[in-house]
């Protein structure tokens, strides 16, 4: 229900890195040792690309950055073609399945009562989502599991022709999606907003579909210089 992995300066120090994580522990029986092919030598035009045309038509607060991720990835050739994600399933809904999972997880800190020190105690804070979701019913858990495989499906008969999807962080409900059906995300700096906090861009791959990403969210950022601002450094 999210997508672990590496945070770093770069696009291909992530990749470095996922390389060296990624496969069996020994321990998670869910993990696949899937293969990671990344090629260096791999062309971006080499590779189908799509965009969310009607998430970046609704995100009016950060649409001049997100126009020029866009602009950028049409200089470098590439034709992009509009993809809709599906819109008849209650994605949102089916976020009970996430907060039943978290609460599970944190089940022994709302059990030992821990979960009081914790600093944010309103009403949508994790403590008491990790509280309110003892009480979901297992029917419905089960019933919005089944719903989930059918939005894996629907999911994948949208996006399967493509390689990569250019879309808005947080625009619409394509982050929980995608977390629902295990598609792969990049998400890379894409400018600053009128407060000078950094803005992004998310890249959705397909399933066990990272070297693609890889080789657009590289070639992105060596088309543009976000990835090597960093605040002023502090001189006493």
């Amino acid at each position: 229900m999210d997508k672990i992995g590496p945070m770093a300066r770069s696009v291909l120090d992530c990749a470095i890195i996922y390389s060296v994580i990624k496969g069996k522990d020994g321990m998670d029986q869910s993990v696949n040792d899937a293969a990671f092919n990344y090629n260096a030598k791999t062309g971006i035009k080499n590779l189908r690309i799509g965009y969310l045309k009607d998430l970046f038509d609704t995100d009016t607060t950060h649409k001049a950055n997100n126009q020029k991720v866009l602009d950028v990835i049409t200089s470098m050739g590439i034709k992009l073609e509009p993809v809709t994600l599906p819109s008849d399933i209650p994605v949102n809904s089916l976020s009970i399945i996430l907060s039943a999972e978290a609460a599970a997880a944190f089940d022994k800190l709302t059990r030992s009562n821990m979960d009081s020190l914790l600093v944010n105690q309103k009403k949508g804070a994790w403590p008491n989502i990790f509280r309110g979701s003892r009480f979901i019913p297992a029917v419905e858990y089960v019933n919005a599991t089944r719903i989930r495989q059918q939005l894996i499906e629907a999911y994948h008969q949208r996006t399967k022709d493509f390689d990569v999807i250019i879309t808005p962080s947080f625009e619409g409900d394509q982050l929980l999606m995608t977390n629902l059906t295990g598609h792969p995300s990049l998400v890379v700096p894409n400018g600053f907003n009128e407060k000078g906090s950094p803005t992004s861009i998310s890249f959705l791959g397909k399933l066990q579909g990272e070297s693609a990403l890889i080789t657009v969210g590289r070639a992105y950022q060596e088309e543009t210089s976000w990835d090597e601002d960093h605040p002023p450094m502090f001189v006493p």
